[in-house]
């Protein structure tokens, strides 16, 4: 319950007022009391200075906590600290851990976006994934078209030397991201 009403607070919702200070305490609260989803939302705001003073190490701290409590999303957050090096060294060997982690569980589109698009274009090429990242994609482009998901469909095939239906993919995703005009773009204009 604190961590829905943290949720109220943060986007002004159930006839309450934006009030990240208020969402921060009831985060906490929750992530004290042992709930992971608000382990992970207290490294949220913590991450993106919501309702706190921005701290990296802080964020890492309850990430951890809640990816320590079966956290997906908090493991697919650790993966994109270690990769961008936000409050951590980089570490792209321990993205890629974090990452992997965050997909083993109930299917997520967007841990699944994520984790593709780490595992497609990981300058590491010891890291490069493009098979589990073709298959994470083809589930999420199964339930829906996006076109930051098409376009990291089409990375993963890339990566993994299928330029055909990289071209087509990219294509798609521009259609689709052309400000909502697909039905006036020939794929020519590109």
């Amino acid at each position: 319950a604190q961590n829905l009403l943290a949720i109220n607070y943060l986007y002004g919702t159930e006839g309450l007022e934006e009030d990240p200070q208020s969402a921060y305490y009831w985060f906490n609260r929750s992530a004290e009391s042992g709930n992971p989803y608000a382990m992970s939302n207290l490294g949220r705001l913590y991450r993106d200075g919501t309702g706190v003073g921005q701290d990296a190490s802080r964020a890492k701290a309850w990430f951890l906590r809640a990816a320590d409590a079966g956290h997906f999303q908090a493991m697919s957050n650790l993966g994109e600290l270690f990769a961008v090096g936000e409050g951590v060294p980089r570490d792209l060997k321990q993205a890629s851990v974090w990452y992997s982690r965050s997909v083993l569980g109930p299917f997520d589109p967007f841990i699944a976006n994520n984790a593709a698009w780490f595992f497609s274009t990981v300058e590491d090429k010891s890291l490069l994934k493009p098979e589990l990242a073709i298959n994470l994609m083809l589930q999420v482009v199964s339930m829906r078209e996006r076109y930051y998901e098409l376009d990291t469909l089409a990375a993963a095939y890339a990566a993994s030397g299928d330029f055909d239906n990289a071209i087509y993919m990219q294509q798609r995703a521009l259609v689709l991201g052309y400000e909502g005009k697909a039905d006036e773009v020939e794929l020519g204009d590109f």
